[in-house]
């Protein structure tokens, strides 16, 4: 019994540009997801989309788009957090709706201060 490495058939086949191959491996395999994400993690995904777009197969070439999108926002993603940024969050008060809500109530926060005198 011998064992094919799937990632190797996949990769001869991509440098050959043998669409039909591409094709079968993808179409038939359980694990196609694991192989086109280490696939991205060695070559460039973009160059994989424009043998993509050579498919017969409308549906297998739409959930692939879909999971060649998913890898490349994540990468994004990975590469904006080595960026050192942080994210800020921005909260906004409005002082006027504030104020005027204490007047029409008549009461500041009465919640806090009910329930704190109830179990004292």
């Amino acid at each position: 019994m011998i064992f094919i490495n799937i990632n190797t058939v996949f990769k001869d086949a991509f440098t050959n540009k043998n669409v039909c191959a591409l094709e079968t491996i993808l179409s038939s395999s359980d694990s196609r997801i694991n192989i086109i994400k280490e696939f991205a993690n060695k070559e460039n995904i973009n160059e994989f989309r424009k043998v993509l777009a050579k498919f017969k197969s409308k549906g297998l070439k739409k959930d692939i788009e879909d999971y060649c999108d998913l890898i490349e926002s994540k990468y994004l993603k990975q590469s904006n957090k080595n960026d050192g940024l942080k994210s800020i969050i921005i909260k906004c008060v409005n002082e006027k709706n504030i104020k005027i809500n204490k007047v029409k109530y008549l009461k500041d926060d009465t919640f806090s201060k009910t329930r704190v005198n109830n179990y004292i």
